[in-house]
């Protein structure tokens, strides 16, 4: 069950975090190449020794929490919908 708090928030702030998400999960998807290829260039195990490996690793853990904190923000938004107000002129 999900007990998270909702909140509230315009469309036009719901499209911009669905936007946000789908950059997040491209560089997740980027960050995991380059860690195979990290992988695959290193000498040895690949894993041992590898400055650059460990770096995309921390990136990669970084980019999930990112990426899991926009999920439940999305999933526990209530969308309200602002009536464009006109200027008296």
């Amino acid at each position: 069950m999900n007990n998270q708090k909702k909140y509230t928030i315009t469309k036009e702030g719901y499209e911009k975090l669905l936007e946000e998400l789908q950059v997040l999960k491209h560089q997740f998807a980027s960050n995991e190449l380059a860690m195979s290829q990290s992988f695959q260039n290193a000498s040895g195990d690949g894993a041992h020794d590898n400055g650059e490996f460990e770096t995309l690793q921390a990136n990669e853990k970084l980019l999930a929490g990112q990426i899991n904190r926009l999920i439940v923000k999305i999933q526990n938004a209530n969308i309200i919908d602002v009536p464009v107000l006109e200027q008296n002129k």
